[in-house]
């Protein structure tokens, strides 16, 4: 049902920018964008990380673009549990493709939406601490989950300091469905989890 919804939201984007072929083309067709941020959520154990991430993108008209994305996250948390701490290492990997519209691409300030679909995975070596009265027992072992992304919005607000450069503020809500995990004896299976993210980012036109 998800794969179904997903399919369909994106056919339905990618309806929509061919009919924008019909517009103005851009003088810039092509775009490059690098982003900086945080993702907070919760799988594994893993509250939240810092992330990098880099996306291409071709205008099909001069408000409508579609491309790539690639995005690494670094793991690197302590969680305090009743028992002790657990800290996490580890990587979080995005890859899919996305749609971006931009509202007012000649303006100083440009809102912009996007959507998308992608792959995503994570890993993380666990270090649990668990202490008590008379005795501490500390336990090393990893994680990992990884699944379809079927589902991403996003929005933004650019500032267009050059025709060729831009640079502003992005959110990001994304769905993903973890359906392979490996996980400790005993612990429970995580699939869908949201998480919501923020940041920077910089577009380059050329």
């Amino acid at each position: 049902m998800r794969l179904r919804f997903a399919a369909a939201f994106t056919l339905s984007w990618l309806g929509v920018a061919t009919t924008a072929l019909a517009e103005q083309h851009s003088p810039r067709p092509y775009e490059a964008a690098l982003r900086l941020g945080y993702s907070s959520g919760s799988v594994l154990g893993v509250p939240g990380f810092t992330f990098i991430g880099l996306e291409a993108g071709y205008h099909l008209s001069a408000r409508w673009s579609v491309g790539p994305y690639a995005e690494v996250g670094f793991i690197d948390s302590v969680v305090q549990r009743h028992e002790g701490p657990e800290t996490f290492l580890g990587h979080h990997y995005r890859l899919g493709a996305q749609v971006l519209l931009q509202g007012l691409p000649k303006g100083l300030i440009d809102p912009w939406l996007g959507g998308g679909i992608g792959y995503a995975s994570l890993g993380v070596d666990v270090h649990s601490t668990i202490a008590s009265a008379s005795s501490v027992v500390t336990a090393d072992y990893r994680e990992t989950a990884r699944g379809f992304e079927w589902l991403h919005l996003q929005g933004g607000v650019n500032l267009n300091l050059a025709p060729a450069l831009a640079l502003g503020a992005f959110a990001r809500l994304s769905i993903v469905d973890y359906l392979s995990q490996h996980r400790q004896a005993g612990e429970p299976h995580e699939p869908t989890r949201a998480w919501l993210s923020g940041g920077a980012k910089a577009t380059l036109h050329f």
